[in-house]
């Protein structure tokens, strides 16, 4: 799989793929957030011309060597689609969280992903953690909503690709169920459109995952041994608003 067998625009101009991730450097982390079946899918083109050239850049430097790219998927509630035929590996990859928002933006952050691609979703109103936030300003460089709509990122797979896509999409059948196995075996080779976005919109699209369990993950036994109280945790929220 080779960049330059991908096709790809920004803002209706041909580019590479080194013109689209913001001050992008090899190590990067990529991560992709999965909150419907299937959806991650519509990301794949760009994930793939990732991982291509980050074997290109590993290339470059050194020829002996065994490694996948540290690019993860996030899970929302449970398994959206297996993603090891996309060179996501291992499973530990796959990380499942649950339909909370602290939850979602802590495995990204714990994970310091500097490149987050972000399903196209309505953008709600929510409650994070100010340190969880705050990290998540200063540390991701680029983020994107990937969708059906035309942005300012287009990219088309190379045929490689679209084989990879294709298999992820036959092997995820009991994740999918048999309507987006047919649309993901059949579009494989369709064009994948991206916006840019900021941080707060991605705030607002991550509190679209759910609830926050008011006491962020920490159990009764915890906070009561470690005099975790409620105006403790206060001064560690962060109330997302909704974009306008």
């Amino acid at each position: 799989m080779k960049t330059h067998e991908f096709a790809f625009t920004k803002n209706d101009q041909e580019c590479r793929f080194t013109d689209i991730l913001h001050n992008s450097q090899q190590g990067d982390r990529l991560g992709i957030v999965s909150m419907t079946p299937g959806d991650s899918l519509t990301a794949a083109p760009l994930l793939l011309a990732a991982i291509g050239d980050y074997y290109e850049t590993l290339r470059e430097m050194e020829s002996d060597f065994f490694l996948y790219p540290e690019f993860f998927i996030f899970h929302v509630g449970h398994l959206q689609c297996y993603h090891s035929s996309l060179d996501i590996w291992p499973q530990s990859k796959e990380v499942v969280v649950s339909e909370d928002p602290q939850a979602l933006l802590s495995a990204i952050n714990d994970r310091g992903i500097h490149h987050l691609i972000l399903p196209h979703s309505d953008k709600t109103s929510g409650t994070v953690m100010m340190h969880a936030a705050q990290a998540a300003r200063r540390r991701l460089k680029t983020v994107l909503t990937a969708g059906e709509h035309k942005g300012d990122i287009s990219v088309i797979p190379s045929e490689a690709a679209a084989r990879m896509i294709a298999l992820a999409a036959r092997r995820s059948s009991g994740l999918l169920g048999e309507e987006l196995v047919d649309y993901w075996t059949t579009n494989a080779h369709a064009v994948s459109h991206y916006a840019y976005t900021g941080v707060e919109n991605a705030l607002g699209i991550i509190s679209s995952a759910g609830n926050t369990d008011p006491c962020f993950g920490f159990d009764e036994k915890y906070r009561t041994d470690c005099g975790i109280t409620e105006s403790t945790l206060a001064r560690d929220t962060f109330q997302v608003t909704r974009p306008r």
